[in-house]
């Protein structure tokens, strides 16, 4: 019955926002790209900060505590379906209308070069000299413009799946979302090791409010600086606020400060990673496939994430003491965290490398 309930619960959210996530992208110009997959962003990690106050300020108080679950649980099927229904009645894709094309005819061309030499000022040429590109002109703008705007040709499934870059990022994206999954998820049971509980209210409410503003902040700031600093040099980043969360909850877990920072940079790393990887992944590989590509990135950290899961669950039961239910100490919870390390430091590892491997400099000229 709970694996049909949580499969049931993640298939509802996947779909849902899968099909937000494609549709936006879609209708609107990739110049707003950044905008729109970080405003998206905001709103769904957001959304937890709100369900948290509802729950321990209105549902929890209101009733008994054996009852709020249940409650809780009946508000959140009914959302659902409302939410659904509203997607399925106004979300559409929109055509865009095709850009204008012009074409500079060569025989204009001649004809304003023998206009110039002739020195015939009353007749104006068609096309002005200075409007014709030059090699060194074309070369800088070419140099200076967004990734975003050079052709990118989409990939079949076969060419996607032997593409070097599209694993590299696949993997950056795994094992940094898996960090931050890990570490949202075993929040409370990290507070409770290190004698921490009486501060969940406050602690859970960091990342949801964190994350929904990095992200829509994130998506206009890249979006801006776009021409100057590329996403990928954002993304690499969040990879090391992961590496530096995994590292003081290691050794500092015991400490409230530590871990208020530990979870501020979770929730700044989501909502960066989040916000900026289906972008990239739509400049990479096109926009047109990025729900089939974005959706093999998502199974993936999935994969991954229950891994981490699974190995942080196993060690925090080897050091719990036998016929009890909780482990408490810093011990408990260190070499989980320990394995978030490493998966934070392989995401940077394979952000390096598809960097290097594509050229990407961290400042364009």
């Amino acid at each position: 019955m709970c694996v049909c309930l949580i499969t049931s619960i993640g298939l509802g959210s996947v779909f849902t926002y899968m099909v937000a996530l494609n549709t936006n992208v879609i209708n609107f110009s990739d110049k707003h790209r950044g905008k729109i997959v970080g405003g998206l962003n905001c709103f769904f990690a957001g959304s937890p900060s709100v369900f948290s106050v509802v729950y321990y300020q209105l549902i929890q108080k209101a009733e008994d505590h054996a009852d709020s679950f249940a409650t809780f649980m009946a508000f959140f099927a009914i959302l659902f379906a409302f939410v659904d229904i509203i997607c399925a009645l106004f979300l559409r894709v929109y055509k865009k209308a095709e850009e204008e094309v012009y074409v500079v005819d060569p025989a204009q061309i001649e004809a304003a070069v023998e206009s110039k030499d002739n020195g015939n000022l009353n007749s104006p040429p068609h096309v002005q000299l200075h409007d014709i590109p030059s090699p060194e002109s074309s070369n800088v703008e070419k140099c200076c413009a967004p990734k975003s705007s050079l052709t990118v040709e989409p990939k079949s499934l076969r060419e996607i799946i032997s593409d070097v870059d599209f694993y590299l990022l696949i993997g950056m994206f795994s094992c940094a979302s898996s960090v931050g999954l890990v570490y949202l998820n075993n929040l409370t049971v990290i507070s409770k090791s290190v004698h921490l509980e009486d501060k969940d209210q406050n602690l859970v409410l960091i990342i949801p409010i964190t994350n929904g503003i990095i992200s829509v902040t994130i998506g206009f700031a890249s979006d801006f600086f776009q021409e100057k600093i590329q996403r990928m040099v954002i993304i690499m980043l969040s990879c090391f606020l992961y590496v530096g969360l995994s590292v003081l909850v290691m050794l500092l877990g015991d400490s409230y400060i530590a871990l208020c920072v530990a979870t501020f940079f979770c929730g700044l790393g989501t909502g960066i990673i989040w916000s900026l990887s289906p972008t990239v992944m739509s400049e990479m590989f096109h926009i047109s496939n990025l729900g089939r590509n974005w959706g093999i990135a998502l199974l993936f950290a999935a994969l991954l994430g229950m891994a981490g899961q699974y190995s942080f669950g196993a060690i925090y039961d080897e050091n719990k003491p036998e016929n009890e239910l909780f482990c408490y100490g810093l011990h408990c919870i260190s070499g989980g965290m320990g394995i978030c390390v490493g998966l934070a430091v392989m995401s940077v590892v394979f952000g390096i490398a598809l960097m290097l491997h594509r050229g990407i400099k961290i400042c364009r000229h």
